[in-house]
C-alpha cells in the first residue's frame, strides 16, 4: 500500500554505502523514520527533499508494527531557502530540528505547526537566537522540564537573584550566594513565559543572548541526560 505524508525533516543519518536514515516529523503520523536507499547518489532523485529543514511530501508504505519504513518517493514541498544559504541561519535551525527530534515524544502529531512556524520566521529574517531560543523552550515546556521562573524555586520568594542550570530556574539571594544581572533575569524571564506561544509579543521587546541558548542547553543536558549536539557549533558562532 501506498502511504503519503507531508513531513519536515529533522535529522539525516548516512547508513551503508549510499543509503540514508531519515527522522521526520509528519502531520498524519507524528514522528518518524525510514530508510532513503540510494539518497546520496548523484542521480537520486530524492536528496533535494531529504535535508534538515525542508518540508516534503514522501510516499511511503506505513504498518503499526514497524518503526522504521522504507520511503519510496520524496518531493520538496518548501526549501525554506534563506535558511539554507545563510551559516547562521541554518545552525539555528539544526538546532531547532534536532530539538525537535529529541523532545518530541514518538506519535506526536500536534508539534508539526509549531515547528513549520519556527522554520517560517527564520525564513523570514527574524532573529534568529531569539525564535530558536522560544521554540527550544515551548519544546522543553511540553516535555516537562521548562526553566521555573516564578520566584525561587527553593524557598519560594518572589524575587529572583540567579539562574541555577542545575536546580533548572530560579533561586534567591538567600538560597545562593552567586548573582545574575536583573536585566538578563528579566528577559530569561520573559523568554520561558511567552516561549513560541506568543512570540510575536516576545520577538519585539526582547533578543536573545548567548547565555539564554547555553542556559537552555545544559537544561537539557542536565535533567534529561541528552545533548542537542549542534548547540555547540551553533554557540560557536556569536
Amino acid at each position: 500500500m501506498n502511504d503519503t505524508a507531508q513531513v519536515l525533516i529533522l535529522k539525516q543519518t548516512d547508513y551503508r554505502e549510499a543509503d540514508v536514515i531519515i527522522n521526520a516529523l509528519s502531520k498524519e503520523y507524528g514522528k518518524i523514520s525510514f530508510i532513503a536507499r540510494g539518497a546520496r547518489r548523484p542521480s537520486s532523485k530524492n536528496a533535494a527533499a531529504l535535508l534538515p529543514a525542508t518540508e516534503a511530501l514522501i510516499q511511503f508504505d506505513y504498518s503499526e508494527n514497524r518503526s522504521i519504513f522504507s520511503l519510496k518517493t520524496a518531493r520538496t514541498l518548501s526549501l525554506f531557502r534563506h535558511v539554507h544559504e545563510s551559516l547562521e541561519v541554518m545552525a539555528a535551525a539544526n538546532v531547532v530540528c534536532e530539538a525537535a527530534d529529541v523532545l518530541i515524544q514518538e506519535g506526536d502529531a500536534a508539534c508539526y505547526d509549531r515547528l513549520r512556524e519556527a522554520l517560517n520566521r527564520l525564513q523570514e529574517g527574524q532573529d534568529h537566537a531569539t525564535v530558536t531560543v522560544l521554540f527550544v523552550l515551548w519544546l522543553m515546556q511540553n516535555f516537562g522540564i521548562a526553566p521555573h521562573v516564578d520566584g525561587c524555586l527553593q524557598c519560594g520568594k518572589p524575587k529572583a537573584a540567579y539562574l541555577s542550570v542545575k536546580e533548572g530556574g530560579f533561586l534567591c539571594s538567600a538560597c545562593t550566594d552567586q548573582m545574575t544581572p536583573l536585566a538578563d533575569l528579566s528577559r530569561f524571564r520573559l523568554l520561558v513565559k511567552g516561549n513560541m506561544l506568543h512570540a510575536d509579543q516576545v520577538l519585539a521587546a526582547v533578543k536573545a543572548q548567548k547565555s539564554d541558548l547555553e542556559a537552555v542547553s545544559e537544561i537539557i543536558r542536565i535533567h534529561t541526560g541528552m545533548e542537542i549536539r549542534s548547540f555547540s557549533f551553533y554557540l560557536r558562532l556569536f
